[in-house]
């Protein structure tokens, strides 16, 4: 039996970004290395314990007294709830696919215009940039946030309704 030519043919276009997902993904899966980690797991329990985001950083000994603003509560809550439900390796999980998640998006963002092989060029470098450093951080969250906003920027002029996703 022949395989049917088309079928060939329609999955080549997803075979250069898949691959350079699953560099992505593999790039961003190490032991945890980040020093706060514990801090931002210690401080979502509390969070939760209290139902109350924290005034002031009860871990901080020179300042435990000053008016402190947690911006990243919602970070702290999300990794202490799946650093309890599964442990570590959740965790690693989770950063990785979330940094993979927004190199993807990126790629994606920078259009259709260009081949595949040129964004894999021009994504390489960020990319190595991003897996060095690829924590267990807020930061995380806040690349799939804006790889989400460039996207979507991206995708308004066909679709303008997608302004009110923003």
């Amino acid at each position: 039996l022949r395989p049917d030519s088309r079928s060939a043919v329609a999955w080549q276009p997803y075979l250069v970004p898949a691959c350079f997902g699953l560099l992505a993904w593999l790039m961003c899966v190490f032991p945890m290395r980040d020093t706060d980690f514990y801090w931002h797991v210690r401080t979502g329990e509390l969070i939760w314990q209290k139902m109350a985001i924290p005034a002031v950083d009860l871990y901080t000994y020179t300042d435990f007294d000053k008016r402190w603003i947690d911006l990243h509560w919602g970070f702290q809550l999300l990794v202490a709830a799946v650093y309890h439900l599964a442990g570590v390796n959740a965790v690693i999980l989770l950063k990785a696919s979330c940094y993979t998640l927004a190199v993807m998006l990126g790629w994606y963002a920078t259009g259709s215009r260009i081949s595949n092989w040129l964004k894999a060029a021009i994504w390489f470098p960020a990319l190595i940039a991003v897996s060095g450093r690829a924590y267990e951080r807020p930061e995380m969250i806040s690349l799939v946030f804006l790889a989400t906003t460039l996207w979507l920027l991206e995708r308004i002029p066909k679709n303008p309704r997608l302004i009110w996703m923003i």
